[in-house]
């Protein structure tokens, strides 16, 4: 026996195959083979059992010495899944060893079930996938099926080239987000995950949501269906303003449930503003003035089925809500079915006409509202619910102030809300809760650059139920239902009823309004001057009413209750002074008129007279004999509303005016017009101060003037329309004028 002698195990002797590579390599049993060439070194012949497959034999080479049994050959693998060692009556063929595959496993999947989409947005099957396995029978994978929430998967083998469902060897539905993963040597791995819902089926009548004409989406009713062992509701509604709706889908036995989403294509909306994107949604978006300056865009998302109807990029029209003209704004394609319209052209027209509405034209005749750019207005609309009012399209950011009046109910207090910024809700106060009519006004007082805007809402033949008495006779009389009260507790209504005028918004009706209650109240002039004192109104606002109804000329022989006149001086001069007109001769100084003739009531109502009325006019009543001083410069009552152009209509009665004061034996009084005349022309301020002194003439008793004061009535309200503030300081001023005459007059 040889002394130092090794024994090397070179070939495993049941399964005599030896492989290479190119470069001569040995490759280990276990190993994958390259799909390529190699060198295989078989005991005997290879029969055709040795091959999963096809090979095919590039070379024949001679064994090496000693191996003269062998078979070597270079072979290419291409077409082979594997290869093992198989004789001819020989050992029993040894185990395959597979060849690297470039082909993978494939998970085959039906089409989604429409409508129905995963928790993530993934499409959702109704029918498990099936799983095509590469290779041959010399190969096994192995599959594994992981539900979400599952501590351990599902696993089981299959051989190469069959195709297998995920559902084999299921215990029930397939139901929830699964992860499947298949293996097999040699093999490239596969994984991959599925959201399944197995049979179940939706069903509905649209199968495409259009935007609405009037925004958002029309309404959808899905109908679901589900085999024993899924549990699913029978009908899911899609609203106007819902793209989409939560569903649950359950396996009946067990705890696997699925939180689906149920979403029909549809169309979407979404705000672009300096570079950033908004979301996705259906209702109209809201873009400002600083939106359009940083580059504003609208993008427009539209479903596959809609996009081949049209068959065109549709257009974007803006439309100015106050009847301008209407813009085109064309869109460009920036994503798969979302079409951008750069809205940067639309802001000189924003600017100059306010708000513009966007609407899409989706077909012949039909457009969808998709958007609004605001103005700088403030609201867009003011609508009523219950017991609040709503601004409809807000600016956001301003605090507003909302004024709310009620053209049938104009003697009440106007009810005045701040609004925060943000809030819509505005409360409406004692008066107004009402479906009558409102008259709204919407401010921004501490941003000047927003615009106020003004709304009338309600029912216009709706008189407030609310009310009752003479207040309801006089709101059914505004609303045109009834005829003016009358009464003396109708009075302090009248009077705010002239001064508004009523309801309507033309000249006439509302001329007609302020006439009929002027005539009411002319029917007793004391009361009627005491409850328009009590009102509190601007002397400015008194003057048309005082002219209409024939009150500035009324002559008061006497002071009736002088105590009750001496409380309104403060907050109504020109009525105090007309009532106490029959007085104010007693501070004239005249020689005829001495105060120690009144009474203890008369002489506390001239004080008052003397604390609140204007030095100036004082000073014409208690001056000289004759007063001939200049026209006092500034007027002699407290008004704050602008002068408005004269009308030439104010000048109509000058030539009458002038021929009564040549006339009359007031020449001297008249000749206080001469101050007031201009050069050489007629002067609206000579009209307004003749009428008012003859007014007052006829006041304190002079015949001619009451005679000749009714014809100029028409001249002289043309002058109080186009300067109130002026007509009423110059009919205190008249009063001043003959009151002194009348006390010096011989």
């Amino acid at each position: 026996m040889l002394s130092g002698v090794h024994v090397v195990d070179v070939v495993d002797i049941t399964d005599p195959l030896i492989i290479f590579d190119e470069t001569g390599s040995r490759l280990p049993a276990g190993a994958a083979l390259p799909a390529g060439e190699v060198w295989v070194l078989h005991l005997g012949t290879p029969t055709a059992d040795a091959v999963d497959g096809t090979w095919q034999v590039l070379e024949h080479a001679t064994p090496p010495v000693g191996w003269s049994r062998w078979w070597l050959a270079r072979v290419s693998l291409a077409g082979a899944a594997a290869i093992r060692s198989a004789v001819d009556f020989g050992p029993p063929p040894g185990p395959w060893r597979p060849v690297q595959s470039t082909e993978r496993a494939d998970l085959l999947l039906g089409e989604p079930i429409e409508g129905l989409l995963g928790p993530d947005g993934e499409p959702v099957h109704g029918e498990p996938p099936r799983l095509r396995l590469p290779g041959g029978a010399s190969q096994t994978w192995t599959v594994e099926l992981l539900r979400d929430g599952a501590a351990l998967p599902r696993r089981w083998t299959a051989f190469g080239g069959a195709v297998v469902s995920l559902a084999d060897g299921s215990t029930g539905p397939l139901v929830g987000r699964f992860r499947v993963a298949a293996s097999a040597p040699g093999q490239s791995p596969v994984r991959a995950s599925v959201t399944l819902a197995q049979g179940v089926t939706l069903t509905t009548k649209r199968r495409l949501r259009l935007l609405r004409e009037n925004g958002g989406l029309t309404s959808a009713d899905v109908k679901l269906s589900a085999p024993a062992g899924v549990l699913v509701p029978s009908v899911v509604s899609l609203k106007s303003i819902e793209m989409r709706t939560s569903v649950t889908i359950r396996a009946a036995d067990s705890t696997h449930r699925l939180d689906a989403v149920v979403e029909l294509p549809h169309c979407a909306l979404r705000r672009r503003v300096a570079g950033e994107n908004g979301v996705w949604g259906v209702r109209p978006e809201a873009f400002t003035l600083d939106d359009l300056g940083h580059g504003a865009c609208l993008d427009v998302q539209l479903p596959a089925r809609l996009r081949e109807a049209l068959g065109h990029v549709p257009a974007l029209v803006a439309t100015d809500p106050a009847g301008g003209r209407d813009q085109l704004v064309r869109g460009a394609r920036v994503a798969d079915g979302v079409y951008r319209y750069r809205l940067a052209a639309l802001l000189d027209s924003v600017r100059s006409d306010g708000s513009l509405a966007l609407s899409l034209v989706l077909g012949d005749g039909f457009t969808a509202q998709v958007a609004r750019i605001r103005g700088s207005a403030v609201a867009e609309a003011v609508l009523r619910r219950g017991d609040e009012l709503r601004l409809v399209d807000r600016d956001p950011a301003p605090e507003l102030v909302v004024r709310v009046t009620s053209p049938l109910t104009p003697w009440l207090r106007p009810w005045e809300v701040t609004v925060a910024p943000g809030e819509s809700a505005v409360p409406l106060g004692p008066g107004y809760v009402h479906g009558g009519l409102l008259d709204v006004r919407v401010g921004a007082p501490h941003l000047a650059s927003r615009t106020d805007r003004s709304f009338r809402i309600g029912d216009p033949n709706r008189v407030p139920t609310a009310l009752s008495g003479v207040e309801f006779q006089a709101a059914a009389y505004l609303a045109g239902q009834a005829p003016p009260p009358t009464g003396i507790a109708a009075y302090r209504l009248l009077w705010a009823a002239a001064d508004a005028g009523g309801p309507a918004t033309d000249a006439g009706s509302r001329a007609l309004v302020t006439q009929e209650c002027a005539a009411v109240l002319g029917e007793r002039p004391y009361a009627a001057l005491v409850a328009g004192a009590r009102t509190a109104m601007p002397a400015h606002r008194t003057v048309p009413i005082l002219v209409r109804s024939g009150l500035a000329a009324h002559r008061f022989a006497r002071v009736d209750r002088p105590e009750a006149i001496t409380l309104l001086w403060e907050s109504s001069p020109l009525l105090s002074l007309l009532l106490t007109s029959p007085l104010l001769p007693y501070r004239s100084g005249a020689v005829d008129w001495s105060p120690a003739e009144l009474s203890t009531e008369e002489a506390l109502l001239l004080d008052a007279a003397e604390r609140y009325a204007s030095p100036a006019g004082l000073d014409i009543l208690t001056g000289e004999r004759r007063w001939d001083g200049p026209v006092p410069p500034q007027p002699l009552l407290d008004v704050t509303d602008a002068p408005s152009p004269a009308a030439t209509t104010a000048l109509t009665g000058l030539d009458e005016l002038r021929a009564f004061a040549h006339a009359s034996a007031f020449g001297e009084l008249f000749s206080v017009l001469t101050h007031v005349r201009a050069p050489g022309a007629s002067s609206p301020r000579e009209v307004s101060l003749g009428f008012a002194i003859v007014a007052r003439l006829a006041a304190h008793g002079d015949p001619d003037a009451a005679e000749a004061e009714p014809g100029l009535r028409a001249a002289w309200l043309a002058v109080v329309a186009a300067d109130p503030g002026t007509a009423a300081s110059d009919l205190a001023l008249a009063e001043y004028l003959v009151s002194h005459w009348h006390a010096h007059r011989d």
